[in-house]
Protein backbone atom coordinates (compact mmCIF):
# COMPACT_ATOMS: atom_id res chain seq x y z
CA UNK A 1 0.00 0.00 0.00
CA UNK A 2 1.53 3.63 -0.96
CA UNK A 3 1.15 6.35 0.96
CA UNK A 4 -1.24 8.26 -1.69
CA UNK A 5 -3.48 5.21 -0.76
CA UNK A 6 -3.32 5.47 3.39
CA UNK A 7 -4.28 9.16 3.08
CA UNK A 8 -7.06 8.74 0.88
CA UNK A 9 -10.01 9.60 3.15
CA UNK A 10 -7.74 10.89 6.25
CA UNK A 11 -7.87 14.27 7.26
CA UNK A 12 -4.74 14.81 5.17
CA UNK A 13 -6.03 13.66 1.95
CA UNK A 14 -9.03 13.44 -0.58
CA UNK A 15 -12.08 10.99 0.14
CA UNK A 16 -13.19 8.72 -2.67
CA UNK A 17 -11.41 7.52 -5.16
CA UNK A 18 -10.21 10.44 -6.75
CA UNK A 19 -6.48 10.63 -6.92
CA UNK A 20 -4.53 12.90 -4.29
CA UNK A 21 -2.68 15.75 -5.26
CA UNK A 22 0.85 15.69 -4.50
CA UNK A 23 1.92 17.91 -1.80
CA UNK A 24 5.15 19.72 -2.92
CA UNK A 25 7.17 22.43 -0.80
CA UNK A 26 5.80 24.63 0.19
CA UNK A 27 6.80 28.06 -1.61
CA UNK A 28 5.22 31.58 -1.20
CA UNK A 29 5.32 33.77 -4.20
CA UNK A 30 6.74 37.45 -3.91
CA UNK A 31 2.90 39.22 -4.16
CA UNK A 32 2.34 36.66 -0.50
CA UNK A 33 5.06 37.85 1.20
CA UNK A 34 3.71 41.81 0.16
CA UNK A 35 0.59 41.38 1.24
CA UNK A 36 1.58 39.31 4.61
CA UNK A 37 3.82 42.34 5.42
CA UNK A 38 0.97 44.63 4.58
CA UNK A 39 -2.05 43.26 6.73
CA UNK A 40 1.13 42.84 9.52
CA UNK A 41 1.64 46.68 8.75
CA UNK A 42 -2.17 47.93 9.12
CA UNK A 43 -3.22 45.42 12.19
CA UNK A 44 0.08 45.69 14.30
CA UNK A 45 2.95 48.41 13.68
CA UNK A 46 0.69 51.09 12.66
CA UNK A 47 -1.96 50.90 15.63
CA UNK A 48 0.88 50.47 18.06
CA UNK A 49 2.52 53.01 17.19
CA UNK A 50 -0.23 55.22 17.79
CA UNK A 51 -0.66 53.90 21.26
CA UNK A 52 2.95 54.41 21.48
CA UNK A 53 3.12 58.18 20.35
CA UNK A 54 0.09 59.25 21.78
CA UNK A 55 0.99 58.11 25.51
CA UNK A 56 4.42 59.63 25.04
CA UNK A 57 2.71 63.47 24.44
CA UNK A 58 0.63 62.66 27.42
CA UNK A 59 3.38 62.04 29.44
CA UNK A 60 5.22 64.77 28.48
CA UNK A 61 2.65 67.11 28.53
CA UNK A 62 2.84 66.59 32.41
CA UNK A 63 6.70 66.68 32.79
CA UNK A 64 6.47 62.88 33.46
CA UNK A 65 8.37 61.87 30.57
CA UNK A 66 11.03 59.65 32.95
CA UNK A 67 8.30 57.74 34.10
CA UNK A 68 6.99 57.16 30.56
CA UNK A 69 10.49 55.76 30.10
CA UNK A 70 11.00 53.95 32.68
CA UNK A 71 7.59 51.39 32.59
CA UNK A 72 8.31 51.30 28.89
CA UNK A 73 11.95 50.48 28.35
CA UNK A 74 11.77 47.73 30.86
CA UNK A 75 8.21 46.54 29.36
CA UNK A 76 10.00 46.13 25.83
CA UNK A 77 13.35 44.46 27.05
CA UNK A 78 10.72 41.49 28.81
CA UNK A 79 9.16 41.35 25.87
CA UNK A 80 12.38 41.14 23.44
CA UNK A 81 14.02 38.84 26.04
CA UNK A 82 10.17 36.16 26.42
CA UNK A 83 9.90 36.68 22.90
CA UNK A 84 13.18 35.65 21.49
CA UNK A 85 13.95 32.47 23.95
CA UNK A 86 10.07 31.80 22.97
CA UNK A 87 11.38 31.61 19.63
CA UNK A 88 14.32 29.77 19.69
CA UNK A 89 12.12 26.82 22.08
CA UNK A 90 9.62 26.80 19.55
CA UNK A 91 11.88 27.11 16.29
CA UNK A 92 14.18 24.54 17.24
CA UNK A 93 11.97 22.05 18.75
CA UNK A 94 9.28 22.01 15.56
CA UNK A 95 12.25 22.27 12.52
CA UNK A 96 13.47 19.17 14.17
CA UNK A 97 11.06 17.65 14.46
CA UNK A 98 10.06 18.12 10.98
CA UNK A 99 13.03 16.84 9.63
CA UNK A 100 13.26 13.82 11.66
CA UNK A 101 9.46 13.57 10.59
CA UNK A 102 10.69 14.16 6.79
CA UNK A 103 13.45 11.21 7.10
CA UNK A 104 10.94 8.50 8.70
CA UNK A 105 8.15 9.11 6.18
CA UNK A 106 10.92 8.91 3.04
CA UNK A 107 12.13 5.75 4.88
CA UNK A 108 8.86 4.45 5.17
CA UNK A 109 7.91 5.40 1.69
CA UNK A 110 10.62 5.94 -0.44
CA UNK A 111 8.80 5.61 -3.55
CA UNK A 112 6.44 9.01 -2.77
CA UNK A 113 9.29 10.96 -1.17
CA UNK A 114 7.38 13.90 -2.02
CA UNK A 115 3.92 12.79 -1.38
CA UNK A 116 4.21 14.35 1.82
CA UNK A 117 1.76 16.66 4.33
CA UNK A 118 4.66 17.46 6.16
CA UNK A 119 6.66 18.78 3.14
CA UNK A 120 5.52 22.22 3.96
CA UNK A 121 8.64 25.38 3.83
CA UNK A 122 10.74 25.37 6.81
CA UNK A 123 9.82 29.12 6.49
CA UNK A 124 6.24 28.40 7.72
CA UNK A 125 7.23 26.60 10.85
CA UNK A 126 9.35 29.58 11.91
CA UNK A 127 6.58 32.11 11.05
CA UNK A 128 4.33 29.62 13.32
CA UNK A 129 7.10 29.58 15.70
CA UNK A 130 7.61 33.48 15.60
CA UNK A 131 3.92 34.87 15.69
CA UNK A 132 3.67 32.67 19.15
CA UNK A 133 6.62 34.11 20.29
CA UNK A 134 5.27 37.81 19.78
CA UNK A 135 2.11 36.67 21.69
CA UNK A 136 4.15 35.05 24.46
CA UNK A 137 6.35 38.03 24.97
CA UNK A 138 3.17 40.36 24.89
CA UNK A 139 1.80 38.23 27.83
CA UNK A 140 4.53 38.58 29.88
CA UNK A 141 5.54 42.46 29.35
CA UNK A 142 2.55 43.51 32.12
CA UNK A 143 5.24 41.50 34.63
CA UNK A 144 8.02 44.22 34.46
CA UNK A 145 7.40 45.90 37.97
CA UNK A 146 7.98 42.21 38.90
CA UNK A 147 11.32 42.27 37.50
CA UNK A 148 12.31 45.27 38.53
CA UNK A 149 11.19 44.31 42.06
CA UNK A 150 13.31 42.02 41.82
CA UNK A 151 16.71 42.95 40.48
CA UNK A 152 16.33 46.40 42.96
CA UNK A 153 15.46 43.68 45.88
CA UNK A 154 16.74 44.92 49.23
CA UNK A 155 16.24 43.01 52.52
CA UNK A 156 14.23 43.33 55.79
CA UNK A 157 16.09 42.25 58.27
CA UNK A 158 13.52 39.71 59.68
CA UNK A 159 12.66 35.87 58.56
CA UNK A 160 9.93 33.82 58.57
CA UNK A 161 9.26 31.13 61.49
CA UNK A 162 8.83 28.28 59.36
CA UNK A 163 11.34 28.35 56.84
CA UNK A 164 13.83 31.09 57.91
CA UNK A 165 13.42 32.78 55.11
CA UNK A 166 13.95 36.94 54.82
CA UNK A 167 10.81 38.57 54.13
CA UNK A 168 12.00 39.99 50.91
CA UNK A 169 12.47 36.78 49.77
CA UNK A 170 8.33 36.59 49.77
CA UNK A 171 7.77 40.45 49.00
CA UNK A 172 10.51 40.44 45.59
CA UNK A 173 11.78 36.94 44.76
CA UNK A 174 8.53 34.65 45.08
CA UNK A 175 6.62 36.82 42.36
CA UNK A 176 9.95 36.75 40.01
CA UNK A 177 10.69 33.02 40.50
CA UNK A 178 7.05 32.14 39.66
CA UNK A 179 6.29 34.28 36.91
CA UNK A 180 9.57 32.80 35.13
CA UNK A 181 8.34 28.80 36.01
CA UNK A 182 4.95 29.66 34.38
CA UNK A 183 6.24 31.42 31.71
CA UNK A 184 8.54 28.38 30.78
CA UNK A 185 5.69 25.41 31.71
CA UNK A 186 3.36 27.63 29.12
CA UNK A 187 6.29 27.57 26.85
CA UNK A 188 7.17 24.16 27.32
CA UNK A 189 3.79 22.58 26.86
CA UNK A 190 3.20 25.00 23.58
CA UNK A 191 6.55 23.22 22.18
CA UNK A 192 5.35 19.79 23.05
CA UNK A 193 2.12 20.24 21.58
CA UNK A 194 3.41 21.13 18.08
CA UNK A 195 6.15 18.35 18.70
CA UNK A 196 3.20 15.85 19.06
CA UNK A 197 1.03 17.13 16.30
CA UNK A 198 4.12 16.71 13.75
CA UNK A 199 5.05 13.28 15.14
CA UNK A 200 1.33 12.17 14.68
CA UNK A 201 1.27 13.68 11.18
CA UNK A 202 4.45 11.90 10.90
CA UNK A 203 3.07 8.49 12.38
CA UNK A 204 -0.06 8.61 10.60
CA UNK A 205 0.24 6.63 7.13
CA UNK A 206 2.14 3.90 9.29
CA UNK A 207 -0.39 3.58 11.89
CA UNK A 208 -2.77 3.56 9.84
CA UNK A 209 -1.04 0.87 7.10
CA UNK A 210 -0.21 -1.05 10.70
CA UNK A 211 -3.40 -0.44 12.31
CA UNK A 212 -1.32 0.13 15.25
CA UNK A 213 -0.01 3.09 17.39
CA UNK A 214 3.68 3.85 15.92
CA UNK A 215 5.89 6.48 17.47
CA UNK A 216 8.79 6.59 15.43
CA UNK A 217 12.51 6.29 17.87
CA UNK A 218 13.28 9.92 16.96
CA UNK A 219 10.26 11.10 18.00
CA UNK A 220 10.45 8.63 21.37
CA UNK A 221 13.85 10.27 21.99
CA UNK A 222 12.91 13.84 21.42
CA UNK A 223 9.66 13.90 23.05
CA UNK A 224 10.72 11.64 25.94
CA UNK A 225 13.24 14.89 27.12
CA UNK A 226 10.83 17.07 26.31
CA UNK A 227 8.28 15.94 28.79
CA UNK A 228 11.31 15.28 31.29
CA UNK A 229 12.26 18.99 31.24
CA UNK A 230 8.10 19.86 31.02
CA UNK A 231 7.66 17.84 34.38
CA UNK A 232 10.85 19.10 36.18
CA UNK A 233 9.80 22.82 35.49
CA UNK A 234 6.22 21.67 36.70
CA UNK A 235 8.12 20.03 40.07
CA UNK A 236 9.74 23.48 40.65
CA UNK A 237 6.57 24.93 40.98
CA UNK A 238 5.68 23.04 43.56
CA UNK A 239 9.34 23.81 45.12
CA UNK A 240 8.00 27.41 45.19
CA UNK A 241 3.96 26.33 46.73
CA UNK A 242 5.54 25.27 49.31
CA UNK A 243 6.44 29.21 50.43
CA UNK A 244 2.75 29.78 50.14
CA UNK A 245 1.78 27.65 52.56
CA UNK A 246 2.92 30.42 54.83
CA UNK A 247 -0.58 32.51 52.93
CA UNK A 248 -2.56 29.81 53.50
CA UNK A 249 -6.60 30.69 54.62
CA UNK A 250 -7.81 27.53 55.37
CA UNK A 251 -7.97 27.69 59.57
CA UNK A 252 -9.51 30.13 61.49
CA UNK A 253 -6.78 32.77 61.13
CA UNK A 254 -4.26 33.53 58.32
CA UNK A 255 -0.91 32.04 57.89
CA UNK A 256 0.14 28.16 57.97
CA UNK A 257 -1.82 26.01 60.17
CA UNK A 258 -1.49 22.70 61.59
CA UNK A 259 -2.89 20.82 57.75
CA UNK A 260 -0.28 22.87 56.40
CA UNK A 261 2.42 22.59 58.29
CA UNK A 262 2.64 18.58 58.83
CA UNK A 263 -0.06 17.46 55.46
CA UNK A 264 0.00 19.75 53.04
CA UNK A 265 3.83 20.60 53.16
CA UNK A 266 4.86 16.77 53.13
CA UNK A 267 2.42 16.35 50.19
CA UNK A 268 4.35 18.81 48.24
CA UNK A 269 7.70 17.52 49.42
CA UNK A 270 6.60 14.03 47.92
CA UNK A 271 5.57 15.84 44.54
CA UNK A 272 8.61 17.44 44.20
CA UNK A 273 10.40 14.01 44.40
CA UNK A 274 8.09 12.18 42.12
CA UNK A 275 8.45 14.69 39.46
CA UNK A 276 12.34 14.43 39.51
CA UNK A 277 11.69 10.51 39.64
CA UNK A 278 9.19 10.89 36.44
CA UNK A 279 11.68 12.82 34.69
CA UNK A 280 13.98 10.01 35.10
CA UNK A 281 11.86 7.79 34.22
CA UNK A 282 11.33 9.60 31.00
CA UNK A 283 14.96 9.80 30.40
CA UNK A 284 15.47 6.38 31.05
CA UNK A 285 12.64 5.91 27.98
CA UNK A 286 15.83 7.28 25.76
CA UNK A 287 17.47 3.48 26.39
CA UNK A 288 14.09 1.41 27.06
CA UNK A 289 12.00 0.61 23.68
CA UNK A 290 8.69 0.70 26.17
CA UNK A 291 6.61 3.67 27.39
CA UNK A 292 5.06 1.62 30.28
CA UNK A 293 7.59 3.21 33.03
CA UNK A 294 6.80 5.93 31.84
CA UNK A 295 3.35 6.12 31.65
CA UNK A 296 2.92 4.13 35.25
CA UNK A 297 5.19 7.68 36.45
CA UNK A 298 2.88 9.57 35.48
CA UNK A 299 -0.32 7.59 36.62
CA UNK A 300 1.53 7.49 40.07
CA UNK A 301 2.16 11.38 39.90
CA UNK A 302 -1.58 12.46 39.07
CA UNK A 303 -3.33 9.92 41.96
CA UNK A 304 -0.33 10.84 44.13
CA UNK A 305 -1.80 14.32 43.84
CA UNK A 306 -5.55 14.14 43.80
CA UNK A 307 -4.76 12.42 47.25
CA UNK A 308 -2.01 13.79 49.26
CA UNK A 309 -2.96 17.26 47.99
CA UNK A 310 -6.66 17.24 47.64
CA UNK A 311 -8.51 14.57 49.76
CA UNK A 312 -5.69 13.76 52.85
CA UNK A 313 -5.46 17.41 53.89
CA UNK A 314 -9.39 18.07 53.59
CA UNK A 315 -9.74 15.36 56.17
CA UNK A 316 -7.45 15.94 58.10
CA UNK A 317 -8.70 19.71 58.18
CA UNK A 318 -12.30 18.69 58.81
CA UNK A 319 -12.38 15.84 61.48
CA UNK A 320 -8.26 16.47 63.34
CA UNK A 321 -8.39 20.05 63.05
CA UNK A 322 -11.67 21.72 63.38
CA UNK A 323 -13.36 19.87 66.39
CA UNK A 324 -9.81 21.19 67.92
CA UNK A 325 -9.60 24.70 67.12
CA UNK A 326 -10.88 26.67 69.62
CA UNK A 327 -9.96 24.23 72.30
Amino acid sequence: MSMRDIFQGSPFGGGGGEPRRQIRPLRFRKSVWILFGIVLLLAVVIPATATFYTDMLWFRERGLSQVFWTRLIPQWILFAIAAAAAFLIFSLNWLKARRSAIKDLASSFPEEAGDMPLRASAVVVAIIAGALAVMNGLGIRSEWMTVLQFFNRTPFGKSDPLFGKDIAFYVFEIPFLAMLQGWLLNTLIMALMGVALIVFLAAFPRMREENRIYIPSHARSHLSILVAVTVLVWGAGMWLERFNILLSQEGVVFGAGYTDVHVRLFAINVMIALSVVVAALLVANLYKRTWRLAIAGGILLVGTSLILRGLVPGIVQKYVVEPNEFS
